[in-house]
């Protein structure tokens, strides 16, 4: 997947890239899990959602650019990231709270490990010790696939959260998003709906701007 972002990086500029390769990871039947199913991403999904974005030459050109790295057998890369991230260095440090780890997968993939350190949770019952652990700078509740379906079970995570960290709700236009806001704004607690109508840009942005130089 880095090669893929890479690869798609040089021939759009890197904010189109990220929202692409996570529009594509959405249309996918499932997140690839070897070189096979890159493939099948690649000339699929992702040439889908290139050719809509930037054309089809450049859809075309990013299946022949990623094809030849893989015939090139390129060095693999650790892309690693856990829960005992550095603060205050390296990639942004975010949660996802949900009731899988779909978008966790597809945040990492769209902005790489360089830029973004995931965890994903998906029991209530760990999030308290996931927090303290981590320190998250941005907490991203998922209102598509919500861990709980009573938003207010959440309040008392979302108080562990510190102040300065950004919290969204991605699927905001949805009920649960709604009741969410609510429910937070009732233990006067503010987190950010992000509408997907208009597209992942917003919560890539989100994450970008705790970007720090070290």
């Amino acid at each position: 997947m880095i090669l893929i972002r890479e690869a798609l990086e040089g021939l759009v500029e890197a904010r189109t890239a990220s929202a692409i390769v996570f529009d594509a990871l959405g249309r996918a039947e499932a997140i690839p899990q070897d070189v096979d199913g890159l493939i099948l991403f690649l000339e699929g999904p992702l040439h889908e959602c290139t050719s809509r974005q930037a054309g089809s030459n450049v859809a075309a050109s990013l299946v022949e650019r990623v094809l030849a790295m893989f015939r090139a057998g390129s060095p693999s890369r650790d892309v690693a990231t856990t829960l005992q991230l550095p603060r205050g260095t390296g990639p942004v440090r975010v949660m996802v709270l949900s009731r899988n780890t779909i978008l966790s997968l597809r945040l990492r993939a769209a902005l790489g490990p360089d830029v973004v350190g995931v965890a994903a949770v998906c029991e209530l019952g760990k999030a308290r010790t996931a927090i303290e652990r981590m320190g998250p700078e941005v907490l991203i509740l998922d209102g598509v696939e919500p861990m709980v379906d009573d938003p207010a079970a959440l309040s008392e995570v979302i108080a562990l959260v510190p102040s300065p960290a950004t919290r969204a709700i991605w699927g905001g236009e949805l009920r649960w998003a709604a009741a969410a806001v609510a429910a937070f704004a009732a233990d006067q607690q503010e987190v950010t709906p992000v509408d997907r109508r208009e597209g992942v840009e917003p919560l890539l942005d989100l994450i970008r701007s705790r970007l720090r130089s070290d």
